[in-house]
């Protein structure tokens, strides 16, 4: 959650808002991220809200999809004031079905191929989402736009969703080598229109050079000390 939220938080992670804007509507997307969001007073803000002048030092759309009612064992009310558990009481980490789908579909597109298996299983995972038998992809589609559907499908089943785990979207863009253009994206920081005439745009800003070593973490220090051929020396 945000600092500022009455529910309060860390504030060390939010959903970034260009993916909020690309998110399908529907109840999957209703379910990733708070409705409204309450402050201090006790009222309901659109996430966007700021005040005129501008205070809030981050103005983003939260996630909601990990966290637990007030009391143990109950369904999450974002209108409830109480301080919650916003990571949830699991012990281990699980696949879901749909992200074998989304995998399944999108491995047979990166092969150069289509077929009717990959497009309904993929169908599933939107349909779903949508809340009714949509049916957005078809066979007509070529591997590549498959593969593509795949990918984001996933990004959008993960997010807010073991965002510190398994499978999240950030080791997709690892994977497919999508940080550099994500990098040179958040550079330039364009307002984004969240709702009528309605701009607002990320609060952490993104400078520097892109290089690879971008990609990476460094070594930890404790390991580095127990076992000197560990070489953080690309990072610099």
């Amino acid at each position: 959650f945000l600092q500022d939220m009455k529910q309060s938080g860390w504030g060390d992670t939010n959903g970034e808002i260009k993916f909020w804007k690309n998110f399908p509507e529907g109840p999957r997307k209703d379910a990733t991220y708070f409705p409204k969001i309450m402050f201090s007073d006790g009222k309901l803000y659109d996430w966007w809200y700021d005040t005129d002048p501008a205070s809030r030092e981050v103005v983003a759309p939260v996630f909601m999809k990990t966290a637990e009612g007030a009391v143990r064992g109950t369904e999450f009310d974002y209108t409830n004031p109480t301080v919650v558990n916003a990571s949830g009481e699991k012990t281990f980490q699980l696949l879901r079905l749909s992200q074998v789908y989304c995998w399944y579909a999108e491995a047979t597109g990166r092969a150069g191929e289509i077929n009717d298996q990959a497009v309904k299983v993929l169908n599933e995972v939107r349909n779903r989402a949508d809340g009714e038998d949509t049916d957005k992809y078809t066979t007509d589609m070529s591997p590549d736009k498959l593969a593509e559907a795949a990918y984001d499908e996933h990004g959008w089943e993960m997010a807010g969703y073991y965002w510190g785990g398994i499978a999240s979207r950030a080791r997709d863009m690892f994977r497919m080598y999508r940080y550099k253009d994500h990098f040179e994206s958040r550079k330039l920081n364009e307002p984004i229109e969240v709702a009528h005439d309605v701009f607002r745009k990320e609060a952490v800003a993104v400078t520097g050079t892109w290089d690879d070593s971008k990609m990476y973490v460094p070594y930890p220090y404790e390991d580095v000390i127990l076992n000197p051929n560990l070489d953080n020396s690309w990072k610099n």
